[in-house]
């Protein structure tokens, strides 16, 4: 490879399998000057149950942990934290840590070498009235989903070198099988947590006034709400974010919609529009439904 005119130059492997892992041995030749480096046992975890963020390190080392903290927020935060003599480190923000939040980890050795590594917390996203589950693990890793209640499945997938994972959920007769609010879904090999009941969704849209109003019933008051516009053809017109009232019902008007920086915009909502509801539970998993506007 050629570096550019700074010097730097970059290698992305076409085969997504082939990701650095610790022990891993770099070598760089310039046919002047040849550098060698063995990656390091550089590990982050995150466990939401008991909000921590955890791995291993250089010991006597100082990493640095960045993330929004939070499912919504725009703010980032640092903080650095010191790897044990025995190559163990723990950082307990003092937040929740919601399922599907991204934290990145920073790592300079004492040569100048850096190694970083952005994950996301274990998260599950099931959809009503279809069969479909998708989220965040570990990469590579296998996860398998449950649910009871309007009928009965499971579903098995596997991550991907990011931790994204898809499936589908499948009866005893391996039949698809949709879930329902108030199934109760469960999966103790995303988290411990994983294990909440369908919230009820429900919405509508007003072409005219532009206001979206919908409920998520039995997620519980003062819940997050993702709502998304999607043109036909999966152009998204605007996504905005609401948090539902005692009552658990929410309202977006979207006549006065900030446009992502620029100016105050209207979003036209139109027939054929698809209003995508993300409803999130406490554990920062979510159910999701959808619909399109007549």
């Amino acid at each position: 490879m050629i570096p550019s005119e700074y010097g730097s130059w970059e290698f992305c492997p076409t085969d997504p399998s082939l990701v650095v892992m610790p022990g891993d041995r770099i070598r760089a030749d310039n046919g002047l000057e040849v550098r060698k480096y063995v990656v390091p046992n550089l590990t982050l975890h995150l466990d939401r149950v008991n909000n921590r963020a955890f791995g291993t390190g250089p010991a006597g080392r100082t990493i640095r942990l960045c993330s929004t903290w939070s499912a919504f927020s725009i703010y980032e935060e640092c903080r650095s934290v010191r790897v044990s003599e025995n190559g163990t480190w723990t950082l307990r923000p003092n937040w929740d840590i919601p399922g599907g939040i991204d934290v990145s980890m920073h790592w300079t050795s004492p040569k100048g070498d850096s190694l970083y590594e952005t994950i996301s917390a274990p998260q599950l996203v099931v959809t009503i009235g279809k069969p479909g589950l998708s989220g965040r693990t570990d990469p590579f890793g296998s996860v398998e989903v449950a649910f009871t209640g309007s009928q009965a499945g499971v579903a098995t997938a596997n991550g991907d070198n990011t931790g994204a994972y898809s499936g589908f959920f499948r009866d005893s007769s391996n039949h698809l099988v949709s879930v329902a609010g108030g199934d109760h879904v469960s999966a103790p090999s995303l988290a411990a947590d994983a294990d909440w009941i369908v919230p009820n969704v429900s919405g509508s849209a007003n072409k005219q006034s532009e206001l979206v109003t919908g409920s998520c019933i039995n997620a519980g008051p003062g819940n997050q709400v993702r709502i998304s516009v999607i043109r036909p053809g999966g152009t998204y017109r605007g996504i905005a974010f609401e948090w539902t009232g005692p009552d658990e019902t929410f309202e977006v008007d979207f006549n006065n919609y900030w446009g992502g920086g620029d100016t105050d915009r209207s979003l036209n909502i139109r027939s054929g529009d698809k209003i995508r509801i993300d409803c999130f539970v406490s554990t920062g998993d979510l159910a999701r439904w959808s619909f399109v506007v007549p």
